[in-house]
């Protein structure tokens, strides 16, 4: 058996013929002229130089050719075969080719009846085995187990009748698919019962031990989807990436180069004492602030720059500009504001030690982290800021979102912060959290949004609760998903996830931790705790 393409099966003659693809968009190819070379620009220097340039509009004819030898090409059998449909159902037109096969069969052109007398080759794999054995009367053992497993349609019937099917005697792996059968029956069930299965709904019990110690980014994950964080952080599958083309940009590697930047900025305002003190002049400590960026940037941003600038320079000249002009309309706001309300910088970058969290009836749990940024206002208040370089930073700060565990990287900075607090300043200050846009996407109106220290007060205590609730799936083991995460738009692991699927929603909806996050879900500012959930009326849930 040879496999070839219409040009290479020039001249050779076999015994049966497959042509394989007979459709409208593959054979015969589409004649398009070169736009860098038109044909009239072809046929000129072919007669004045001789040189032998194919003429495109001719491809017809050369299609033409080439069917002509592949039908002349078999001394035995023709088969021809096309698709009637594409592998998402869309509808396939056949090639017209199939004229000139027509007029070889029939004796003339009728595209239409050679269609009609086509045989069918059904895709769906019951239907194939069922069409083979229509026409030939059997089917191998695999294909009729396959058959089978097909037209019983249920897992649980299908493990019945295994030891039943054909060539059951000489599978080597019937031990292995029967337990893969009794997992898709327990997938499928959703009938109420004592003995529920979820194993298969990641309820992996103590064979996952948590964390001794939880970093803000982990935790957040916990809480917008329990199951996400069972595939990232219990399983460890790192979603594949592909390499960024030249022109490209990798946006979390191009935020690292701006945090680097700012803390290389602030670091040099600080050591210059151009910040932090009284009467200090915001245009001189601007102007510096500029030098620091511009020189910062450059030895931050290298190694982008080497990949970018040798084959996209005007690229790479064009976005260089663009951030540097954002960082400079950055630095101006936000130093006349630091100027403004005498603060002084107190950390940059600063890591914040292992330290235990109490979160009141339950065990502390032990939070490490870093600051991009932390800030001594004039009145004694220790304000942490938070650099970002795309999102919505309004949701970032929402109490809400807090409250479910779907955005948990602000409040725990706050309670981080408030164990370091005597450290930073004097007693009977506060811990103050807001987040900062820098880069061209953000105007500045929108680009910093803080944390209103009366409402996150109120708010603690649903906070301390829903952190709780966490950290019990995690002690527990258990990671149900949450079939309306805000993640679901970008999560990975999506193929994977079956929160379309109705059994499983009815299966985690009687577990107590299912319970949990529907009632995560429902919190939000006027109903903080769980007690309050239960107590809304039902058809109620909160945003």
């Amino acid at each position: 058996m040879r496999v070839l393409d219409a040009m290479q099966s020039r001249g050779i003659a076999f015994d049966a013929v497959f042509l394989i693809g007979m459709n409208g968009l593959l054979f015969p190819r589409r004649a398009r002229e070169d736009p860098f070379l038109a044909d009239g620009d072809r046929r000129l220097i072919r007669k004045r130089l001789a040189a032998p340039l194919a003429i495109k509009a001719a491809a017809a004819d050369e299609e033409h050719l080439l069917l002509a030898h592949l039908l002349g090409a078999w001394r035995r059998r023709l088969i021809v075969s096309w698709q009637r449909a594409d592998e998402d159902g869309r509808a396939q037109a056949p090639s017209l080719a199939l004229r000139e096969v027509a007029r070889l069969v029939f004796g003339q052109p009728d595209l239409e009846r050679i269609e009609r007398e086509a045989v069918r080759v059904p895709s769906h794999p019951g239907d194939a085995g069922r069409d083979a054995v229509e026409r030939h009367g059997l089917l191998p053992p695999a294909e009729a187990r396959l058959d089978a497993a097909l037209q019983l349609g249920a897992p649980g019937s299908l493990r019945e009748a295994l030891p039943r099917l054909p060539g059951a005697d000489t599978l080597g792996g019937i031990g292995a698919l029967a337990a893969g059968l009794e997992m898709l029956a327990a997938v499928d069930r959703a009938e109420p019962g004592d003995d529920d299965d979820l194993r298969y709904d990641a309820f992996v019990g103590d064979a996952t031990p948590p964390p001794q110690t939880w970093s803000p980014s982990r935790l957040e994950a916990l809480g917008a989807c329990p199951q996400y964080y069972f595939f990232r952080h219990v399983l460890r599958v790192e979603e594949l990436e592909e390499p960024a083309e030249g022109y490209e940009i990798d946006v979390p590697e191009l935020g690292g180069v701006v945090h680097e930047v700012l803390r290389d900025v602030y670091a040099g305002l600080v050591e210059a004492g151009r910040i932090g003190g009284p009467g200090l002049d915001s245009t001189e400590a601007l102007r510096e602030a500029e030098r620091l960026a511009a020189r910062s940037w450059e030895a931050r941003a290298s190694r982008l720059a080497a990949r970018m600038r040798p084959r996209y320079p005007l690229l790479w000249e064009a976005t260089s500009s663009l951030w540097l002009e954002a960082l400079r309309r950055f630095l101006a706001e936000d130093i006349a504001k630091l100027i403004g309300e005498n603060a002084r910088v107190i950390g940059l970058e600063e890591e914040v030690p292992a330290a235990p969290l109490s979160l009141g009836g339950r065990a502390a749990i032990t939070l490490r982290g870093r600051f991009d940024r932390v800030v001594r206002l004039g009145n004694g208040d220790v304000l942490i800021s938070d650099y970002k370089t795309s999102g919505n930073l309004e949701r970032l700060v929402s109490l809400s979102e807090m409250l479910k565990g779907s955005r948990l990287q602000i409040p725990l900075y706050i309670l981080m912060a408030e164990s370091r607090l005597g450290d930073w300043s004097a007693g009977g200050s506060a811990v103050r959290a807001e987040v900062i846009g820098v880069g061209p996407a953000f105007a500045a109106e929108e680009a910093r949004f803080e944390v209103d220290p009366g409402k996150f007060l109120r708010c603690r205590e649903g906070l301390l609760e829903t952190l709780g609730a966490l950290m019990d799936l995690a002690d527990s083991g258990r990671f149900p998903l949450n079939d309306r995460s805000r993640i679901c738009a970008y999560c990975p692991y999506l193929r994977a996830c079956r929160k379309t699927h109705p059994p499983t929603l009815e299966r985690l909806s009687r577990s107590s931790e299912g319970a949990v996050v529907a009632l995560l879900r429902a919190k939000n500012t006027t109903t903080p705790t769980f007690e309050a959930v239960r107590r809304k009326p039902a058809g109620r849930e909160g945003a």
